[in-house]
């Protein structure tokens, strides 16, 4: 692992000055540090568009192009939520390769910030010790923080926001340990990062809010409807199963093409896994197998060979979230911002 600390600082220096820099990491022996590179030259170029990549959390990861002015707006939306001035310090600790990542080093242009940059791994912490205004982690790399030695140094950290997954109600619940500001996000590529902010510690409520200039709607699989006009001209219809409180706050239930049909009734595996999740050391996921008499049985698969109680864990579901059978593999797809491929089983 490096522990080299790269710096950009978009307060303070000028474009050019950035430039050389970047061209000069360009040739440097570490890939991410060549992939940060990459991307703050084609931010700073003339091309009014930018090519992203979507994560294939759901299907086969696609390219799309979008226009560097609504990056810059959702880079203006967060700063705005947030209260992040010029001159904030912020650290990237995620791969320069996907919309989280790309997403810090464009607020960090539009919005002058003074960007640090370290490897992306799973405890960013174990190598950066300072004290940060902002940072953006995914559930697995704050989870891996909060079981280490270097915890503590949480409390260096102004605001941290976590997406790309579910969060644990032990993750938040360790959380209550410390002072920093923490916010579960909801978001993907297409909405170029998040749209919905939700306060995770100190403890607040647990639906999610819309960034400035978003509104929500369902459609008839009531699924979220996203309308950000500053991001996306069209409404974004998503897969993404909510309760809408109004325009500007839901709950998150689950994914529609996750929905598991067992004797007819219709469960979301996250929400199966929530109540499972404190009880479960392990990643895994709920999914389901055909069977003969139900069309499909409910399963619990396991990363690694986990010895565990199956009536024991039934005893925290309902008469129809029952799992039928333990299935164990030696290791999970994941992407980059460490969802499970759930479609990779």
């Amino acid at each position: 692992m490096s522990s080299q600390i790269i710096n950009i600082n978009f307060a303070s220096a000028s474009k050019q000055d950035i430039i050389d820099q970047c061209n000069e990491w360009n040739n440097h022996s570490e890939k991410w540090i060549r992939d940060l590179a990459e991307f703050t030259l084609e931010w700073l170029n003339d091309n009014e568009t930018i090519t992203l990549k979507t994560s294939g959390t759901t299907g086969i990861p696609k390219e799309i192009e979008v226009q560097k002015k609504r990056l810059t707006n959702s880079a203006l939306m967060t700063g705005s939520f947030f209260t992040l001035r010029e001159n904030t310090k912020a650290l990237l600790a995620l791969s320069p390769n996907y919309i989280a990542g790309k997403m810090m080093m464009v607020r960090s242009a539009v919005l002058k910030w003074n960007l640090f940059a370290i490897e992306p791994t799973g405890n960013p912490l174990e190598e950066f010790n300072s004290y940060i205004d902002f940072t953006a982690f995914v559930p697995n790399q704050l989870y891996d923080i909060l079981h280490s030695p270097f915890a503590e140094r949480i409390n260096k950290i102004e605001k941290i926001i976590v997406g790309g997954g579910p969060m644990s109600e032990e993750t938040a619940t360790l959380l209550h340990n410390f002072k920093c500001e923490v916010y579960h996000t909801y978001g993907m590529t297409e909405t170029l990062s998040h749209v919905a902010i939700q306060q995770i510690n100190p403890p607040g409520k647990k639906n999610y809010t819309a960034l400035p200039g978003v509104s929500f709607s369902v459609d008839d699989r009531h699924c979220l409807i996203i309308n950000a006009p500053k991001i996306s001209e069209e409404e974004i219809i998503t897969n993404d199963v909510v309760i809408l409180h109004n325009d500007k706050q839901f709950d998150w239930i689950g994914r529609h093409d996750n929905i598991i049909n067992t004797g007819g009734i219709k469960l979301n595996p996250e929400t199966i896994e929530d109540k499972l999740r404190a009880l479960i050391p392990l990643p895994f996921i709920i999914s389901s197998e055909p069977d003969e008499k139900l069309t499909n049985k409910v399963i619990l698969v396991v990363e690694n060979d986990a010895a565990l109680n199956l009536n024991e864990l039934n005893k925290y579901l309902g008469k129809y979230e029952q799992i039928k059978e333990i299935r164990n593999i030696d290791k999970f797809n994941y992407t980059d911002s460490g969802k499970i491929k759930r479609n990779a089983l």
